[in-house]
Order: structure tokens, then sequence, then C-alpha cells
């Protein structure tokens, strides 16, 4: 199991776990980088990302990865380098998602581990860390990497629990 940049080496496995995170109704950040009709394409427009230039509406420079296991895409995480106000409320330095027939198997844990010593070298010295109230899976992983919460939050409509998460551990 390794964090890694985007690789359309994966892109298959990634195109399926979208298709599950559509089948539970789960969306996120990866509809941000477009249709996947360019797989080369695809994976550059992440790496855009990441450079400020690449960043717009209102978005935030940040690294994207993809956790693999086994040479399957398992699920993403991405690090953004700057806050705005809105991620401040939700969404925080570090937002991942684990493809849904992944869930409780270790791997949300494993990849905010992965995700911490990341966004340290970014010159991030605390991570806010972000989840819905009722997402007690999310909120476990957060503690148990050493989250200190912070407070709830009300972001149009959904109770927000924010955390502080030292990224030097």
């Amino acid at each position: 199991m390794k964090l890694i940049s985007p690789n359309t080496a994966y892109i298959e496995s990634y195109r399926s776990a979208l298709a599950e995170f559509e089948q539970s109704g789960i969306s996120g950040f990866w509809y941000s980088f477009g249709a996947i009709d360019d797989p080369e394409e695809y994976v550059r427009s992440i790496a855009h990302y990441t450079h400020r230039s690449g960043a717009s509406g209102g978005a935030v420079p940040a690294s994207v990865y993809w956790l693999v296991d086994g040479g399957e895409f398992i699920g993403h995480t991405s690090l953004r380098h700057e806050l705005n106000p809105a991620l401040e409320q939700h969404g925080g330095h570090i937002g991942y998602a684990i493809r849904p027939s992944k869930h409780r198997q270790g791997y949300g844990r494993a990849i905010l581990e992965f995700a911490l010593p990341i966004a340290h070298s970014l010159g991030i010295p605390r991570a806010l860390v972000t989840c819905a109230a009722g997402n007690t899976a999310s909120r476990k992983i957060i503690e148990k990497c050493g989250g200190e919460f912070l407070d709830e939050v009300d972001w149009q409509g959904t109770t927000v629990l924010r955390f502080w998460v030292e990224t030097s551990q």
C-alpha cells in the first residue's frame, strides 16, 4: 500500500471507484478535473491543480494523491496548501475518500497517516481536518490520527466537525 501521484496505470481501477462513489451518492473534489475521456489529459489536469496558476474559481493550490494497494486504486486525498474562508469551515487542509468497497478495512486511517507528513513538508505544522457530524467512521479516523476537536460549525445546513492534527507525528 502506498500513496502515489495520479497515474494512468491505475485509470481503469480509478474509473471503477468513481462508479462506486456515484452509486453510493458520494460526491467530492475528484469531479473538479472533468471527464476521463483522455486519461493522460485527466492526470495532467490534476497535476496542474498543484500550481497556483491551475487553481481557479476560488480554489486553492492542492496536491492530489492516490492510495493504491496491490495494483488497485483504493482512494484519494487532496492536500490544500492554504485555506480560503470556505475551506476553513469545511474541507480543511486534508480531504480524503476511500472507495465504498474498501470501507472498514483500515484504508481511511492509512491515507490520513500518509498525508500528514506531506502536509508537514508543505509547511503546514498542523492541519485542519473536517468531517460531517454524522460521519462517525471519519471522526474516529481523525481522532486516531491525533485529531484534537476544535469545534463544530454549520456549513450550508450540515454540521461540520473541525479538528487540528499535528503533521509532524
